[in-house]
Parts: C-alpha cells; sequence; structure tokens
C-alpha cells in the first residue's frame, strides 16, 4: 500500500488541498471502472488508498503552465497509481502473463497449409 504525506506550507498547502477535495470523484470514478473488470477478491479499499496517493501527487505536480486541465492530468496519474497497485498484487510479470495467454489459446489453423489437405 502506497502512503503520500503532504508536507507543503502556506497557500500552496490550501490549493493542494482544495484540488483533492473537489476532484476525489475521479479516485472513485477510476477505482469502480478498474473493479468491474478484475476479480472481486482485490480489495477496492487498497485501490483507493492508491488512486488518493495517486491524487496527492498530482494535486502537488500539477503545473497550470503546461496548459493540461487538472482533472485530465489526476486522472491520468490516478489511473497509472491503481494499476501499479495491482500490478504489485501479480505474483507474475506480464511477460508471463503473455506466455500464459497464448499457450492457452488453441492454435490458428488458417496458416496451415492453405490448400486444405493435410500436409503428407
Amino acid at each position: 500500500m502506497t502512503t503520500v504525506t503532504l508536507s507543503v506550507t502556506g497557500t500552496a498547502a490550501l490549493d493542494e488541498e482544495q484540488l483533492i477535495r473537489e476532484h476525489l470523484f475521479l479516485v472513485h470514478r477510476t477505482v469502480v471502472q478498474t473493479a468491474a473488470r478484475i476479480p472481486s477478491h482485490v480489495s477496492r479499499d487498497d485501490l483507493l488508498s492508491a488512486g488518493m496517493a495517486g491524487l496527492a501527487h498530482a494535486a502537488r505536480h500539477y503545473d497550470p503552465q503546461r496548459g493540461v486541465p487538472f482533472d485530465r492530468y489526476a486522472a491520468t496519474r490516478i489511473r497509472g497509481a491503481v494499476l501499479d497497485e495491482l500490478r504489485g498484487f501479480d505474483w507474475a510479470s506480464r511477460p508471463v502473463r503473455t506466455k500464459a495467454r497464448n499457450l492457452a489459446r488453441p492454435p490458428d489453423r488458417a496458416g496451415a497449409g492453405g490448400s486444405g489437405r493435410p500436409d503428407p
């Protein structure tokens, strides 16, 4: 589980806190969308915690001079934090998952020979 502490003082801390409060719905929306595609044994609380950490990180590092709206920037950071949390739960690496998926798939017979007759 990831924890983030805000250590900014003054008006910057108030701005960060306001951004976080106004955009909490992004965390909940991202977790609901993600939870619909994952097994039920994965804790939503852990995903919410990771999403909150992503939102806090987005609020701290947001630069309005880049011209990207905060909600888009934050949604990307939140989704990344949630996916990182999910990857941390997985015992297998991504290449191992891909290989297992390919082995479980039946072989493609369309390109075998092309004449419709078995090879001698």
